[in-house]
C-alpha cells in the first residue's frame, strides 16, 4: 500500500496485516504496480518514481525529467511503461521503466489515471474544461479523444475493448459514473 505522507508497506495476509517498507515522511505517492512478486513500481509528488527489484525490500529512484506530480503509472508485460500526471504529463519508457520520454498534452490540466486491456489498446482520463478521456489501439504511439460526459474524470477500467467504466470527482455528494459497452 502507499500513502499521501511517503509511505510504502507490503501484506502478505490479505490485508489483516501491514509491514513498513518505506516511510520518506514527505513525498506523496499515488500509484503502485508490480509485474510480479518482485518487481514493482511506485509514482508520486515532484516526478517521483521508485523502483523495486526485491519484493520491496528496496526502493531506487528513477531518473526522470520532470518535476511534475505524477499521478498513475501502469507497466505492461511487453516493457511498456506509462505515467500520467499533472499539467498533461505524459511518460512512456520501453524498457521497463529504466528509461523515460516526456510528452505533454498541452490542452489538458491533468491525467489522473490510466487502464490498458493489453500491450496495444488502453484509456486514460483526466480533467480539462471538457473533461478527457483518450484511447490507444498501438501501444501509446497515439492517444485519440473521446467523448467525456463529465469535466472531471478521477479514473477509468475496461474489461474488454468494449466494456469500460469512467468514475468523476464528487460535486454536490454526487459522484458521476458512466459506463460505455462500444469501447467509449
Amino acid at each position: 500500500g502507499i500513502s499521501s505522507s511517503g509511505l510504502i508497506s507490503k501484506t502478505t495476509d490479505g490485508g489483516v496485516t501491514w509491514e513498513e517498507q518505506l516511510n520518506t515522511g514527505f513525498d506523496n505517492f499515488y500509484s503502485i504496480n508490480f509485474i510480479d512478486e518482485q518487481h514493482g513500481w511506485v509514482i508520486g509528488s515532484f516526478g517521483r518514481i521508485l523502483y523495486t527489484n526485491n519484493s520491496g525490500e528496496s526502493w531506487r529512484p528513477l531518473e526522470i525529467n520532470t518535476e511534475r506530480w505524477l499521478y498513475d503509472i501502469e507497466i505492461l508485460s511487453n516493457g511498456n511503461a506509462y505515467g500520467v500526471g499533472e499539467m498533461g504529463t505524459m511518460l512512456k519508457s520501453s524498457d521497463y521503466g529504466r528509461h523515460w520520454e516526456l510528452f505533454c498534452e498541452e490542452r489538458v490540466n491533468y491525467f489522473s489515471d490510466m487502464h490498458f486491456i493489453n500491450e496495444t489498446t488502453g484509456w486514460l482520463v483526466g480533467g480539462s474544461s471538457n473533461g478527457d478521456i483518450f484511447k490507444t489501439t498501438d501501444g501509446g504511439l497515439n492517444w485519440i479523444a473521446q467523448f467525456s460526459p463529465s469535466p472531471q474524470l478521477n479514473s477509468v477500467y475496461f474489461t474488454d475493448e468494449n466494456n469500460g467504466t469512467v468514475v468523476g470527482f464528487q460535486t454536490n455528494f454526487t459522484v458521476p459514473i458512466y459506463r460505455t459497452t462500444n469501447g467509449g
